[in-house]
């Protein structure tokens, strides 16, 4: 192992070893662990260079802990026993866990090197999910240490509650080293002078990062201030410029407010990476025997950039091209409408994907569908628009399931399955898919075991379901009530992030900010509230950036639903309407290229600019920066809030 990566969760799941391989020739190896206390990274460390010693070159340590007062609390002492437990039996162990001893409370050594003195009493307790690391055939090794998470962002995030600087950290700021120290805790920084220490005495590169989720200029400047007498490098990505460097998107690149998905992770990793190659001297092992296994370990990450081809579709065909896996299984069910924007390519798309009865669905009507594997196992319209359809359980060892409230035989196309067995993986426990169009309930429910995965938004729901990695690996709606026939979210993500300036505006983190950037720039802005209680989660800070943006109405967001039209810099339309009422824009506005809205009582916004179809959720904030010059969307944020 040449580098070594320590720290939180955010490093779990923002940092792919299997990347610096293929792109640098790098051997590395992620051992971050959540909430990975700094006495858990320096004995790991011990630990690793106890077995790599000729070969370990460089440590990437987060240094989030370092900031956090709590290093020696009972929370802390957990996810230090968390750290701890899988590592082998060494003297580099027995040393860790004693000094844990010294460190926590009730802490007990001989506790951890003898489990069964910890766990005597727990065997009534034992469930197969203590013996999932043991039995799962489906370890996914090859990630070397990485968590993959396909999850987008996108609007499930309470954008306000995001606390990220509008100016760059990259400034020079002025704070007295006193105030510095008001920052770290005292037993970690004691810790990270160790970890400093055996790095120096053993000629290893020491690298400090932080990946992004909170900060403060002070925050930034006491590690950047510790960096410097030490003499180690630190990066930062709660810095706007670099995220801009490194065109982070926190609606794509992210799973929720701090932890990376594998765009992100590609980026961080990338920037990381060349980082190390241009700052130390390693070795290129692509082409090394010794580690020919990194081959094979690259070989089987194909499974992870398969399902990233998935989330990178914007249109229905596309998607169904990808999602047609033999390790799929797919879960379909259509909420409200869907018929509309179906054009004949999307109908033949779906006959040849199997999907024959959806191929020629009406107005309004509900469906269900289920391919399991190349199958098609459900593949049901609702008998009316007024009726809604569902399938659940699981099928049996006679080849049965519920169909509409009637047990049934499995089908594909019509036909018995003979053999049924695996007709679903293993690791679905049981499942439930229902759909109803506007008249038969107006819902998508797609439910695998107790968890609900359908965006249940208007238009076609998918849920992907891998079965070698045995997860769900994606949630997506095409909004196939019009003409545009859009990917919700996701296709406009895609579109917007190839623009410099989206970058900039994606990355800002509330309401208020995001006006602010965009009318800056002097692009239009569309506003709707979509409830009475869709701005409940407005900051303060909103308040006021929306006040110095001249929005005089953002009171009127908490009380109905709203919408506002910024152009020019200013607030040039404004419309209300009461929560029993519609709101409707005219078809033609001057600002825009084609533009409507419609908000119908107790739905959802509707509403097109140009070829693209947008539609908001309640209790949510929708945000859209347009271009007039070029008729492009800029941005489109999503901004959920309730009464919490």
């Amino acid at each position: 192992m040449q580098v070594l990566f320590l720290g939180t969760s955010r490093v779990i799941t923002g940092i792919s070893p299997i990347e610096l391989y293929d792109r640098y020739g790098i051997c590395s190896y992620n051992l971050a662990t959540e909430q990975q206390p700094l006495i858990a990274s320096y004995y790991w460390l011990k630990e690793v260079h106890r077995l790599h010693k000729e070969s370990l070159n460089t440590v990437v340590l987060d240094v989030s802990f370092l900031l956090k007062k709590d290093s020696v609390s009972e929370k802390s002492k957990v996810f230090a026993e968390k750290a701890l437990t899988h590592m082998k039996l060494s003297n580099v162990k027995i040393e860790a866990l004693k000094a844990c001893e010294d460190l926590y409370d009730d802490f007990k050594a001989i506790d951890y090197l003898v489990p069964l003195r910890r766990y005597h009493s727990r065997w009534y307790t034992v469930t197969d999910y203590d013996f999932d690391g043991l039995l799962n055939k489906n370890n996914s090794f090859y990630t070397r240490g990485q968590s993959i998470t396909y999850t987008l962002s996108l609007d499930s995030i309470k954008e306000s509650t995001r606390n990220v600087p509008n100016y760059s950290l990259t400034d020079s700021l002025d704070y007295s080293p006193e105030e510095y120290e008001t920052e770290w805790d005292e037993a970690n920084r004691k810790i990270l002078d160790e970890i400093v220490n055996f790095c120096d005495a053993n000629a290893l590169n020491l690298v400090l990062i932080r990946l992004p989720k909170t900060t403060d200029d002070l925050q930034h400047d006491a590690i950047n201030y510790l960096a410097e007498q030490y003499n180690v490098p630190f990066i930062d990505f709660n810095d706007p410029v670099l995220q801009k460097q490194v065109n982070l998107s926190f609606s794509y690149d992210f799973m929720d407010n701090s932890h990376p998905n594998v765009f992100g992770a590609e980026k961080i990793t990338d920037y990381v990476g060349k980082y190390i190659v241009d700052h130390y001297s390693l070795s290129d092992i692509r082409n090394n025997e010794e580690y020919k296994y990194l081959r094979e370990q690259r070989e089987q990450f194909k499974v992870v950039e398969e399902n990233m081809e998935l989330l990178r579709c914007t249109t229905l065909e596309e998607y169904l091209k990808v999602i047609d896996r033999d390790r799929y299984t797919v879960f379909v069910s259509v909420r409200d409408e869907a018929s509309e924007g179906l054009s004949e390519g999307m109908r033949a798309a779906l006959a040849d994907y199997g999907f024959v009865q959806f191929s020629e669905i009406d107005y309004r009507e509900g469906y269900v569908g289920i391919r399991d594997r190349g199958r098609i196992l459900v593949d049901e319209v609702s008998i009316d628009p007024g009726y809604e359809v569902f399938a659940d359980g699981k099928c049996d060892a006679d080849g049965h399931f519920f169909l509409n409230g009637v047990y049934q035989a499995c089908s594909q196309n019509g036909e018995k399955i003979e053999e049924p067995e695996g007709f679903l993986s293993s690791g679905i426990s049981a499942f439930s898919v229902k759909s109803g169009g506007l008249y038969g309930g107006c819902i998508s429910s797609i439910r695998i075991g107790n968890t609900e995965y359908s965006d249940n938004k208007l238009g076609i729901n998918f849920v992907v379901y891998d079965n070698k990695l045995e997860m769900v690996i994606d949630q997506s709606t095409f909004d196939t009530h019009s003409g545009a026939a859009s990917r919700s979210d996701l296709s406009l993500s895609r579109e917007y992030l190839v623009r410099t300036d989206a970058a900039v505006l994606d990355a800002s983190f509330s309401v208020g900010e995001l006006i602010k950037r965009a009318l800056d720039k002097d692009y239009s802005v569309l506003v709707v509230g979509t409830s009475t209680d869709s701005a409940n989660g407005l900051s303060e800070i909103d308040y006021k950036m929306l006040a110095e943006s001249g929005f005089e109405g953002s009171e009127l967001l908490t009380a109905q639903p709203y919408l506002a039209i910024f152009e020019d810099g200013r607030l040039s339309t404004e419309m209300t309407a009461s929560p029993d009422e519609s709101l409707i824009m005219p078809n033609k506005h001057p600002g825009f290229f084609t533009f409507w809205i419609r908000k119908d009582p107790g739905e959802s916004a509707r509403m097109a600019i140009g070829d693209s179809t947008y539609s908001v959720d309640e209790n949510q904030i929708f945000v859209l920066v347009y271009d007039r010059e070029t008729n492009e969307t800029v941005a489109a944020k999503w901004f959920a809030f309730n009464s919490d």
